[in-house]
């Protein structure tokens, strides 16, 4: 179940990456980068999670080995996200200051790329953007983390 909610939430992680990536600052900023990967191995890690668990697959493999095998390669990418994952959140929680700080002092600059913005519209949208970044990939992993400790118990 978690596995099939990470499915729905992996393309979110991706759409907000491409919307980072609208405010593209001389590529200083590689989160929209980094959001789009994650999306796409969060991903894979939940496509191959169900496959691994579905009857339909374990019918098709003959040897049970195989199937063990996925299941191995599903849990340790998982743990693989789910540090990746916290890693982002914190960052992401934490980096807010340093950034305010960043936009007040390049903020000439930073108007090119965001016309319609005053410094603090953009500062307040840039601050809940973190938050609700960090707060998503929180929640990212707390189904990653329900998904690894349901694989451990099998």
């Amino acid at each position: 179940m978690v596995s099939i909610g990470n499915l729905v939430l992996a393309p979110l992680i991706i759409y907000m990456g491409f919307q980072a990536a609208q405010y593209d600052y001389n590529d200083l900023l590689v989160v929209d980068k980094a959001l789009v990967a994650l999306g796409i191995f969060v991903f894979f890690i939940s496509l191959s999670n169900i496959f691994s668990n579905s009857h339909l697959f374990k019918t098709i493999l003959v040897v049970a080995k195989a199937n063990d095998d996925l299941m191995i390669l599903t849990f340790y990418s998982c743990m693989i996200t789910f540090i990746l994952l916290t890693i982002f959140a914190i960052g992401a929680l934490s980096f807010s200051e340093n950034l305010l700080d960043f936009i007040d002092k390049h903020w000439d600059e930073i108007r090119e790329s965001a016309p319609t913005y005053t410094l603090n519209d953009f500062k307040a949208h840039v601050s809940s953007e973190l938050v609700s970044l960090g707060a998503f990939a929180l929640t990212i992993d707390l189904s990653l983390f329900i998904m690894m400790s349901t694989m451990v118990s099998i």
